[in-house]
């Protein structure tokens, strides 16, 4: 850096067509007593005045370009942004708790990464040998076989609970075989290997149906709501299925 004479300033001179810029010292350049260079700072020659630590940090940054350092910092700050810095994979697990986005630096660590694939393949595994199980102990059916099905109405939509119902609420009520749809949406032969019900009525506020000796297993249950006008309020708002082999029940 040259010295140039007068009142204290820091002259910036043009930049070259290399992109490279020159600082100029203030004039005037004091001594400690130790023989240290002391950083009074003063105007640039654009009128901006600077103190004497940004002087100082200047001429540190001016070193460091004429060293070569600022290259290497500036490479490294480069290759942190596009992620291709490996020292930041090596740092602790400590330093997630100080970075403004934790998720980003976790997705980038092999330890995490391979936590969640650990993750991922339990969670696939079990899902898998769940679903074995229930394959192997329903078959096509969810649940049975059973020989009695009833659904109990405990609340109706007028508001009646308790022994205050009179009925079922329920025109019809059974279970759902193989086909899944209920006897008036399926085809006339998809279910004709599956029981017929030995009885199906009204029991109380309950809908019962029973089947002979080998009961039947299901896939679900359907329902008609009452036929007659006006027995709206007598629809079931809340009610319980239930299936039992137990001829007592």
């Amino acid at each position: 850096p040259a010295l140039r004479g007068g009142s204290p300033s820091l002259g910036v001179l043009d930049l070259p067509a290399n992109g490279s810029a020159k600082f100029s010292l203030p004039g005037a350049l004091h001594l400690n007593e130790g023989g240290h260079p002391v950083h009074e700072g003063g105007l640039t020659s654009c009128g901006v005045t600077l103190s004497g630590p940004m002087e100082e940090l200047l001429e540190g940054l001016c070193k460091m370009a004429t060293a070569g350092f600022a290259d290497i910092l500036d490479r490294r700050r480069e290759r942190a942004s596009k992620g291709t810095d490996p020292s930041f994979d090596m740092s602790s697990f400590s330093s997630i708790f100080f970075t403004s986005h934790p998720l980003s630096v976790l997705a980038h660590r092999r330890p995490f990464q391979l936590f969640l694939l650990a993750v991922a393949c339990f969670f696939a595994l079990t899902t898998s040998r769940s679903f074995q199980t229930w394959n192997a102990t329903t078959g096509e059916y969810a649940f049975g076989p059973y020989k009695h099905y009833r659904l109990e109405t405990m609340l109706t939509r007028n508001g009646t609970e308790g022994r205050g119902i009179l009925g079922p609420g329920v025109s019809d009520f059974g279970v759902l075989g193989r086909s899944g749809c209920s006897p008036e949406g399926s085809f006339p032969d998809s279910d004709t290997d599956e029981a017929s019900p030995s009885y199906s009525g009204p029991f109380g506020s309950s809908f019962v149906v029973s089947y002979p000796e080998q009961g039947r297993p299901m896939k679900g249950w359907y329902l008609h709501t009452g036929a007659s006008e006006g027995s709206q309020g007598a629809d079931p708002a809340y009610f319980n299925v239930w299936a039992t082999n137990d001829d007592s029940w």
